[in-house]
């Protein structure tokens, strides 16, 4: 079963079957909107403090298409059509997309280890993007 979507902005990975609309609320307004007001707060000062601010968005997806079956490519990178950045806010994004067999076993959910080597990377990236500037 594919997981729920709010306003096209939010999927719930992993609901049980008996999850409620009061419990997916729930996780809403107790995680995802905290945080993601926490990160807003986050790039607005950075954007205050350095004129411009950079966000690199990591998600994960199935192997396979829910909808089509088809299997997806590893790693998918984007800007969603450049909205992922605001435009003339000085806050630009990137969003990776990492295919969860990478990482993990996606029937047992438990990481392989492909999670070092994907950390590794993400290390390397990070001192990269330090080294910037």
């Amino acid at each position: 079963m594919a997981p729920p979507h709010r306003g096209g902005l939010l999927r719930l990975a992993r609901l049980d079957v008996g999850d409620d609309a009061a419990d997916v609320e729930r996780r809403i307004s107790g995680y995802y909107a905290p945080y993601h007001a926490a990160l807003a707060d986050l790039l607005a000062e950075r954007r205050r403090t350095f004129g411009r601010a950079f966000q690199l968005s990591c998600h994960s997806m199935s192997s396979v298409g829910p909808r089509d079956g088809v299997r997806r490519p590893e790693i998918c990178l984007g800007d969603l059509d450049g909205t992922t950045a605001s435009p003339g806010t000085g806050i630009d994004s990137v969003q990776v997309e990492l295919r969860r067999d990478l990482y993990l076993d996606e029937v047992t959910w438990t990481p392989h280890g492909g999670l070092a080597r994907l950390q590794e990377c993400f290390a390397a990236v990070a001192a990269a993007v330090r080294s910037l500037g």
